[in-house]
């Protein structure tokens, strides 16, 4: 599928359509999981998000069609006028939801796989949401190493709300994540008293000025295309290491083979979908995952919504 062009759209609405296999209700209710998700809201199964474009924030809400197409409304007089900026929010979206991908050889081999099949039965339809922004990828993936998930949303929420910017409407205040040239001028103390380990304020400030000085970007990633030069970009960065890159490979850059194949919740859900007495090692793993080649992004994502 291709995004549409503006002769597609209506005045305060873009419509989007979806693969046969996209399962809306699915969709959702991943992204309803997380109570204290700060990014975006959900209510009477329509959600509303900013979406940043050209350092301007939009604020959206997009619900289902029955005729198979999402219905996307610009709220709060955030319509974009130009042409150009419409266009890279049907992208964000398409990107976002994971839409121009074929999943078709994916079920196919799940549905054969003993690992796969029971994650890919219940979740048939669901789309590997991702995070289309470099920095908030990068980001997300340095505050949540090493604790649980609960206190990284929390860290996340208390990240956003100091140094992200809203947009008010009809009683909610709703944020988008913060800039990387105004993390770039921090010191790791603003962070710290937030919670933030000294280290993970020195990642983030440090990614923060990388990204500001355009030194990294997502365009220069992807205009690599390649997966292993990609990976050892971002392990050559100070704070990423293999699980973070692995991350950002698969829910950023979008590169199907990214693997975090020692992520305790991955090893977790092998263990319950193999009813196996103790997590699987990292080299049982591998010998699973010879199954998944050029699929190891969707069956790490379909195994953790075992569990989360």
């Amino acid at each position: 599928m291709k995004p549409l062009n503006y002769s597609e759209t209506i005045e305060q609405q873009i419509h989007i359509p979806l693969p046969p296999d996209f399962n809306y209700e699915l969709n959702l209710d991943y992204l309803s999981r997380e109570k204290n998700e700060s990014l975006y809201t959900i209510h009477e199964k329509k959600i509303r998000r900013i979406i940043q474009v050209e350092h301007v924030d939009t604020l959206i809400e997009i619900s289902y069609h029955p005729d198979h197409f999402l219905i996307c409304i610009f709220l709060q007089n955030t319509r974009p006028t130009q042409l150009e900026e419409r266009l890279k929010i049907i992208n964000y979206i398409y990107d976002w939801f994971d839409l121009h991908r074929d999943l078709t050889q994916f079920y196919s081999l799940a549905q054969k796989d003993s690992v796969l099949k029971q994650s890919v039965s219940k979740f048939y339809g669901l789309r590997l949401i991702g995070i289309p922004d470099l920095f908030e990828a990068l980001a997300w993936g340095i505050i949540g190493q090493l604790i649980n998930l609960s206190f990284a949303y929390t860290l996340k929420r208390r990240l956003i709300e100091a140094y992200g910017e809203s947009i008010d409407y009809e009683g909610v205040k709703y944020w988008s994540f913060p800039k990387p040239d105004l993390i770039a001028s921090l010191a790791a103390s603003d962070l710290t008293s937030l919670q933030l380990s000294q280290k993970k304020g020195d990642y983030l400030i440090g990614i923060a000025q990388l990204i500001a000085s355009k030194k990294l970007s997502k365009e220069k990633l992807l205009a690599m295309d390649n997966f292993a030069a990609s990976e050892k970009t971002l392990t050559d960065l100070y704070g990423i290491g293999p699980w973070t890159a692995n991350y950002v490979l698969m829910r950023c850059l979008r590169y199907p083979e990214a693997f975090p194949v020692t992520d305790v919740g991955l090893l977790r859900a092998i263990q319950f979908s193999q009813s196996l007495e103790q997590k699987p090692t990292k080299e049982v793993v591998l010998n699973y995952a010879k199954a998944w080649k050029n699929w190891e992004s969707y069956a790490t994502f379909y195994l953790w919504r075992l569990l989360y």
